[in-house]
């Protein structure tokens, strides 16, 4: 037998959980035919289970530890500011770059600037710009030709009559289409050796309406667009599908900095903010007015010639800030600790100072574990290792089930009722494969985001680069394919960056 191909397809904050109900009335029967004649698991995402990280693990089988990234935002203590190191999504090596031949990466979040490959590659939201986001450049007649669009044109998700969210998400199903018909004209039209979808709106649809109409219409859409690939493709090709991150309703809101300034381990230097938001003067009523007052084409003028430094100083409703001026409010002499969304804390002063402020933090944080807002509480060296481990956060909070932990400074309350968002992110997400090499009926009972990687590696025969966290799933494969019956190999030769470090060491040294 000619061994086929993959296709990868991503569903950002895909989990079995958000479709019981839909499988059990026979709406989805693409993913349950997958269920019942392929393999599945319910796959553990790293922690926080967000976009960033989750789609780098996943891409490079690697920790956060290794790869630099905790969370949207590392918080600098020692140079006392908040940032994102956006070129780190670039440094390690994506599974896909050991492959030969043709290839194909659409729409994964943290593919930007989109790399140089063999075939084409267009960078995913939410951290892609509007324009040079697709390689080679000359792909850009055919995104057009299809309606190619990274993101909404309408931008009332954040405020607004829930009829103009109603028809935001359409515009969100219409991408959706749209990425799944792109992808396949690619196929079609490419002899393709691996392709990789991502499905990223989703997600936006599950945190705005959970599982309202427009959540279930758009995993209608997945289900019947999965369905058209498996009978477009099956000979060819062999499916995996997967998440970065599961997903559920939320209960109960914890603004973490909030809780941190009650018990005083963090100080802010709020002022004109709570100001501004006096005088009314925040995004919500400023979006909304514009909403009213301009057309879309003047909104997108406005949007593109006001500079980011002051679209930055306009507050959120209640005074909060969002993370790029994070870090100029937060009095770093007086504070002992600060928190990003989601689980990420990190400790304020020198090692020792750190010490005893972990220690009261933990018991303070006990607190929270027997009111069921946190799930556990685990210290950096428990769960991250690497090079950029001690850039990490020195403690990481699981969310309770139903819990959403915000990052903001300035909310009122430490524990709220949901605003906005109705659905949250969850550790757990999904893995699914389908095809002759894959097992039938199988659910395997320990999978990590990191596995996949590996797996698919070994998938096509290559070997495991030593770097990799995650094991190949071996029970994915059918007990009589040539996949199940290979030895895993492991790479052992130093690569190119490997080699570079050790020269550098080894220059260092007083020989």
């Amino acid at each position: 037998m000619i061994q086929k191909k993959a296709i990868v397809i991503g569903f950002d904050g895909g989990a079995f959980e958000i479709l019981e109900p839909w499988l059990q009335e026979g709406k989805l029967p693409n993913i349950e035919m997958i269920m019942e004649n392929g393999v599945i698991a319910d796959m553990e995402s790293q922690l926080p289970p967000v976009t960033s990280p989750n789609w780098k693990c996943y891409s490079t089988g690697m920790n956060p530890g290794k790869l630099g990234l905790f969370w949207w935002e590392n918080v600098d203590v020692e140079n006392r500011k908040v940032t994102y190191p956006q070129e780190r999504t670039m440094k390690k090596t994506e599974y896909w770059d050991i492959l030969e031949g043709k290839k194909a990466v659409i729409n994964m979040p943290t593919t930007f600037p989109p790399k140089e490959i063999d075939g084409f590659v267009i960078s995913g939201p939410p951290d892609t710009p509007n324009d040079d986001f697709y390689r080679p450049r000359d792909l850009k007649d055919l995104m057009d030709k299809f309606g190619y669009k990274i993101r909404p044109e309408r931008h009332y998700m954040r405020e607004g009559p829930r009829k103009k969210k109603l028809k935001a998400a359409e515009e969100m199903l219409d991408i959706i289409e749209t990425k799944f018909d792109f992808t396949a004209h690619l196929i079609e039209n490419n002899d393709l050796d691996f392709i990789h979808l991502t499905i990223f709106y989703i997600n936006v649809l599950q945190h705005f309406f959970w599982n309202d109409q427009p959540t279930k219409k758009g995993w209608m859409l997945i289900d019947d667009k999965i369905g058209e690939f498996i009978e477009r493709f099956g000979d060819d090709y062999t499916f995996f599908f997967m998440s970065d991150h599961g997903s559920n309703k939320i209960k109960n809101v914890l603004n973490i900095n909030t809780w941190l300034e009650e018990k005083g381990y963090l100080v802010t230097k709020m002022g004109k903010e709570k100001t501004l938001d006096a005088l009314g003067l925040n995004m919500q009523n400023i979006s909304r007015i514009a909403n009213y007052v301009f057309s879309k084409k003047t909104l997108d003028k406005l949007q593109e010639k006001l500079p980011d430094y002051l679209m930055d100083e306009i507050p959120e409703k209640g005074g909060t800030l969002r993370k790029e001026q994070k870090g100029k409010v937060i009095d770093w002499d007086k504070s002992r600790a600060v928190a990003s969304g989601q689980g990420p804390v990190y400790l304020i002063g020198d090692e020792g100072e750190k010490e005893k402020i972990k220690e009261e933090l933990l018991e303070d944080f006990d607190e929270l574990v027997e009111k069921g807002l946190v799930e556990r509480v685990f210290e950096r060296e428990d769960i991250y290792w690497g090079e950029y481990v001690e850039e990490g956060p020195d403690l990481i909070l699981d969310q309770g089930q139903g819990v959403h932990i915000t990052g903001d400074v300035g909310k009122e309350k430490s524990i709220d009722k949901p605003g906005r968002w109705k659905g949250e992110n969850k550790k757990t997400g999904m893995f699914m494969a389908y095809g002759d090499e894959i097992r039938e009926d199988e659910k395997i009972k320990e999978f990590s985001i990191l596995d996949i990687a590996p797996t698919v590696l070994h998938f096509y025969s290559k070997k495991i680069p030593k770097e990799v966290d995650g094991d190949v799933k071996k029970e994915v494969f059918d007990k009589g394919s040539d996949i199940f019956k290979r030895k895993v190999t492991v790479k052992t030769k130093r690569g190119k960056e490997e080699e570079e470090k050790l020269d550098s060491a080894i220059s260092k040294l007083d020989i």
